[in-house]
């Protein structure tokens, strides 16, 4: 009786894996996250802020107004992918970045959406190929013209228009 146990457990097991593993080895749909960093906290001089923005419509890809003064970052499957980071000395430029914490997270305060923007099926791996090569394909990081908010904006299009079947960009895999 207690092997029939084991072996009834077993079966059961392996039928529930089955259930719950995608076909054709596709990744399950995630949530991502539109979050900020207090850019007082990242910039040398406090600046004011503006009021928070509103939600935008359901039929489109997820966006956020430009012009707050906040660093804005994606989350997905925990990764932060964000631009305008990296030193400004020396001749570096800042860059777009995914890492597995946002900018400043050990000394600026920090704050992601409570709701997801939306879910995904596309890999981190093609959003850090976006990320990689989002300057090339976007411009070089400007406050005013290429923010983060428009950055974040761009990546979640990218989580949006593969929502259901994971394809990446062109212009991330040339």
């Amino acid at each position: 009786m207690e092997n029939f146990r084991k072996v009834t457990f077993l079966l059961a097991s392996i039928c529930l894996i089955g259930f719950l593993t995608p076909e054709n080895g596709a990744i399950p749909s995630a949530p991502y996250y539109f979050g900020v960093t207090d850019a007082n906290c990242l910039t040398p001089t406090r600046v004011a802020r503006r009021a928070p923005s509103s939600r935008p419509p359901l039929s489109s890809a997820p966006r956020r107004p430009v012009g707050d003064l906040v660093q804005r970052w994606i989350y997905y499957r925990g990764h932060y992918a964000e631009c305008g980071i990296g030193p400004v000395r020396d001749g570096q430029q800042p860059r777009a970045v995914v890492n597995p914490y946002p900018a400043g997270y050990n000394r600026c305060r920090q704050q992601r959406e409570q709701l997801p923007a939306g879910f995904s099926t596309v890999s981190v791996d093609c959003l850090r190929r976006c990320v990689a090569r989002y300057h090339r394909t976007h411009g070089s990081f400007n406050v005013i013209l290429h923010s983060s908010t428009r950055c974040a904006n761009e990546f979640a299009k990218i989580l949006f228009s593969g929502a259901n079947d994971g394809s990446c960009p062109q212009w991330c895999t040339a």
